[in-house]
């Protein structure tokens, strides 16, 4: 028989955040309403902004061969993991 109590953490709205079971916390997962919202997406859209910058720094010659096939691969990465329409 379990002898020490759990403790529910739940949000303002009521919803439920967390639960300690014995002295472990486990996080309730986010609900997904939009690929936007998936971490993966956030971190291949950061990579492809920062990716996008450093590229500008590229010499004038290289623009349109390697800088372009480079940016297209990055943004290939987030079409990749949004819904097909």
């Amino acid at each position: 028989m379990n002898n020490h109590k759990d403790l529910k953490v739940v949000n303002q709205s009521g919803s439920l955040e967390a639960v300690k079971i014995g002295n472990e916390v486990v996080e309730r997962k986010k609900t997904i309403k939009h690929f936007r919202d998936l971490e993966v997406y956030k971190m291949a859209f950061k990579a492809a902004m920062e990716i996008f910058e450093i590229t500008k720094e590229f010499p004038v010659e290289e623009r349109y061969s390697i800088v372009d096939q480079i940016r297209r691969s990055t943004r290939s990465v987030c079409s990749n993991i949004s819904p097909v329409k």
